[in-house]
């Protein structure tokens, strides 16, 4: 089992929030213009309790890089 959820596309973070919210490791990722609004909606609807991570990626190329950045080598 995975512990964390990595989610491409997600202008507006809705879906990583919610699972934030339920207790899931999340990273929020996608193109650089879109990033400001997903972090501006993680900041505003999460506390720092809550396992959240914004970053830059573009769907289809190697998420080495994300993994890395938590510590995890697996890719689900």
């Amino acid at each position: 089992m995975y512990s964390l959820l990595y989610y491409v596309w997600n202008p507006t973070g809705i879906t990583g929030i919610a699972l934030a919210l339920a207790g899931a490791r999340v990273m929020l990722t996608d193109l650089p213009h879109i990033l400001p609004l997903t972090r501006e909606n993680v900041t505003a609807n999460l506390r720092p309790i809550h396992a959240a991570m914004v970053a830059e990626h573009r769907w289809g190329s190697d998420a080495t890089p994300l993994l890395q950045l938590v510590g995890d080598t697996r890719v689900a």
